[in-house]
């Protein structure tokens, strides 16, 4: 059988086992051009010092499409990870790689539309690695971000240059990243759906987005403006904010457009009123204990509360 000539999907399993670099190159996966879809996956998480260079020897096709990366225990990517040479890449996953300090310069793949970023347990910092320092316009295709249980993740520091960092992003989503703080990026004109959830320590700033139809804040420090902008919430909004005791007047005039929102788990929360409730059809109320005052509008639909006994 004439390996070179794989096509289709490839996924290799145990890298952990791989010791010896030459063995990597002998896979010659720079040479099979009609791989679509690459997996590489390490299922322990050992001290590997060979562990750069036997995933810079089994670097793919630049016409790879997709690629997974599960486990891999280095403390940095190669150099070809996100070279804007991989031009038909739209897909990338980077999965419980624990030991890693700092992000590839993804923003330089032209025509990636999904990104997800899982289990990075040991990067502070998301910022000009991440875009690519010679990028005029990082990731001018993406469409889909997601970062997910980032442990150590601290600061997303911006993209300096004139153009808006993600001008296709649409969905963006953020879980279980307990020490972020700061500023999220907010040059992001076609975003669509934005969900926040486990960050303790951060507070969501929400921008004017013209396109944003779905918006959920879980378990976060609370919700801000920005100082040149007003509130405004989307149509479709989940907020859950456990230590809110109640809700500004400036939060509430944000609310004015909203037609379904969900309060969920704001267990101090012991009043809301609806006069700025211009538009509203469902309210869901969930797990806030301490609420005693509800005042309806007339535009109300649907009223649900669910409430947990201890």
């Amino acid at each position: 059988m004439n390996l070179e000539s794989l096509k289709g999907t490839l996924c290799i399993s145990h890298l952990e086992n791989v010791l010896d670099v030459e063995d990597a190159r002998r896979a010659n996966l720079l040479g099979k051009k009609n791989l679509n879809v690459l997996v590489m996956k390490w299922e322990s998480e050992l001290d590997q010092r060979a562990s750069l260079d036997i995933l810079d020897m089994l670097q793919p096709s630049t016409t790879v499409k997709e690629i997974s990366i599960d486990g891999y225990v280095g403390a940095k990517f190669p150099t070809w990870f996100g070279h804007p040479s991989f031009s038909n890449m739209v897909l990338l996953r980077i999965e419980r790689c624990r030991k890693c300090t700092s992000l590839p310069a993804i923003g330089q793949l032209p025509l990636l539309r999904d990104l997800v970023l899982v289990g990075l347990s040991a990067v502070q910092t998301v910022g000009l690695e991440f875009y690519g320092k010679d990028c005029p316009k990082p990731f001018p295709s993406l469409e889909s971000l997601c970062f997910e249980d980032m442990q150590e993740w601290k600061d997303w520091i911006p993209c300096k240059v004139e153009y808006e960092e993600f001008p296709c992003l649409r969905e963006l989503s953020i879980s279980q990243c307990p020490k972020l703080q700061g500023k999220l990026p907010h040059h992001v004109p076609l975003l669509e759906k934005f969900s926040v959830n486990g960050c303790e320590q951060l507070d969501v700033s929400i921008p004017n987005f013209p396109n944003l139809h779905t918006l959920e804040i879980k378990g976060c420090k609370g919700v801000v403006s920005r100082s040149t902008d007003e509130l405004c919430f989307p149509k479709s909004t989940i907020l859950s904010i456990p230590y809110v005791k109640s809700l500004t007047e400036e939060f509430m005039h944000g609310l004015a457009k909203v037609e379904n929102l969900t309060i969920d788990n704001c267990k101090e929360l012991t009043s809301l009123w609806q006069d700025e409730f211009k538009s509203l059809i469902t309210l869901d109320i969930r797990g806030c204990s301490s609420l005693v005052n509800i005042s309806l509008t007339s535009t109300l639909r649907t009223l649900n509360i669910e409430v947990v006994v201890v």
